[in-house]
């Protein structure tokens, strides 16, 4: 068994080496191992949009991340979506997402 030390100093090295990875590399260094390591791709998603009071449900993939670091989600015809934490409401639980209007 590990010590709680050595568990802490190994937890350091590898957060020193990805932080500066990410400090003179960017996300991009990093991107294809946190992919390999989460759990949304190919998960299916409902996007809901409300225009003029109508409620349209858009079938959507996670495909992954976009280059500007937004998740990244596809419909069946192939159209791309990128979905900001700020601009929709995400409710993976029920496999929803809700655009967010701002007035």
């Amino acid at each position: 068994m590990m010590s709680r030390e050595r568990l802490l100093v190994h937890f350091l090295e590898k957060y020193q080496e990805r932080r500066q990875s990410f400090c003179i590399f960017g996300f991009e260094s990093l991107k294809v191992q946190y992919l390999q390591n989460w759990l949304h791709s190919d998960q299916p998603v409902v996007l809901q949009e409300t225009v003029c009071g109508v409620v349209t449900d858009i079938d959507l993939v996670i495909k992954g991340l976009s280059n500007a670091g937004l998740l990244l989600a596809e419909d069946s015809f192939g159209q791309k979506y990128e979905l900001s934490p700020d601009g929709n409401g995400f409710d993976f639980f029920r496999g929803l997402i809700r655009r967010k209007y701002h007035e």
